[in-house]
């Protein structure tokens, strides 16, 4: 393919104008916010970042470091859903670290 087809094909091609980084926004029993971020990939999920009620930073968890909760309860305590080594549905309550649970 010569140059100048080559650099048509490439400028014909659309590209969507913004890309969403936020992939979905959770709260906890104490007000805090989760936001799972996009990972690298478009169909990856990312880090997850913990803001304070007014909207403070407070922590950032790396992408596979912990997931977002399925339900969050009193006292920094967490359900998680996971799959046992048969299939079956597990729950499983964890307490989430002191610093996202002051």
């Amino acid at each position: 393919m010569d140059r100048k087809r080559e650099r048509e094909r490439i400028e014909a091609l659309e590209f969507y104008h913004e890309i969403p980084i936020v992939q979905g926004l959770y709260t906890s029993w104490n007000g805090k916010i989760w936001v799972r971020r996009r990972g690298d990939q478009p169909i990856g999920s990312g880090d997850v970042d913990v803001l304070a009620v007014e909207g403070r930073y407070v922590g950032t968890f790396r992408g596979g470091e912990i997931d977002i909760p399925d339900a969050f309860g009193p006292d920094g305590l967490a359900a998680f859903i996971e799959t046992g080594a048969l299939g079956e549905s597990i729950v499983v309550v964890r307490r989430l670290p002191l610093a996202v649970n002051r």
